[in-house]
């Protein structure tokens, strides 16, 4: 498994956050929580179970979301400082595993 990118990151509810660090690999996304660094507490996405990838905006005005949707339906909203550079690399990626 290629690691690509791996950026300071929040996973976010809407009010609430939860600092740590999001990976992006050849083969799943994953979160790991900044406070539990040590343990094998962490979330993973597959990327084939990915099916959206869509920026949007905190507090009706901040550039720094980045929303992922799976095909089971669940969304994921992170908070980083460039979500659509990542954005983009999870493109490059996913165009990849398509060819």
């Amino acid at each position: 498994m290629t690691v690509y990118e791996k950026v300071p990151a929040h996973l976010w509810d809407g009010k609430n956050r939860i600092r740590g660090h999001l990976t992006l690999t050849s083969e799943e996304l994953i979160f790991e929580l900044q406070e539990f660094a040590k343990s094998h507490l962490q979330m993973k996405v597959p990327l084939t179970g990915i099916t959206r990838v869509e920026p949007f905006l905190i507090f009706s005005h901040i550039r720094k979301g980045l929303k992922i949707i799976s095909d089971d339906g669940r969304e994921d909203l992170f908070v980083l400082e460039d979500p659509l550079r990542f954005r983009n690399m999870m493109f490059r990626i996913l165009d990849r595993k398509n060819d």
